[in-house]
């Protein structure tokens, strides 16, 4: 059963693994029952906006775990991103929201292969 109305409108958009995480955050609004995998590419929210990070770790004893942040490039069209000149890490609370894990084109810039499905989510959850 979806917990929220507005799942129906996007169901058909995400691919089949995002929308069971989806539902998780949802269904868990206290436990973001994402699993995060180490080394894969994650959006993470923050307040009203995403950024797109690669896990570094798993989450610890605390419940951190630390991410590696690309950055977006404002000069195109489409959305891509690429790894800062200095790294920007930080350690994130697995109470935040996640989505993925992510699929990325490219070699610098990357792109997010299903940027719509990722930026309806975040819409949601906003």
């Amino acid at each position: 059963m979806l917990v929220n109305d507005s799942l129906l409108q996007i169901s058909q958009m995400i691919s089949h693994s995002n929308l069971i995480v989806l539902l998780v955050v949802f269904s868990f609004p206290f436990i973001q029952g994402v699993l995060l995998v180490k080394a894969s590419y994650y959006a993470v929210d923050y307040v009203n906006n995403y950024f797109i990070g690669r896990a570094l770790s798993a989450p610890d004893t605390r419940n951190f775990a630390e991410f590696k942040f690309l950055h977006r490039i404002k000069t195109t069209n489409v959305k891509r991103f690429k790894w800062p000149n200095h790294d920007d890490i930080d350690c994130v609370h697995s109470s935040c929201k996640f989505y993925g894990p992510l699929n990325l084109r490219g070699h610098a810039p990357f792109e997010i292969v299903d940027i719509k499905s990722l930026e309806a989510v975040f819409k949601l959850v906003s």
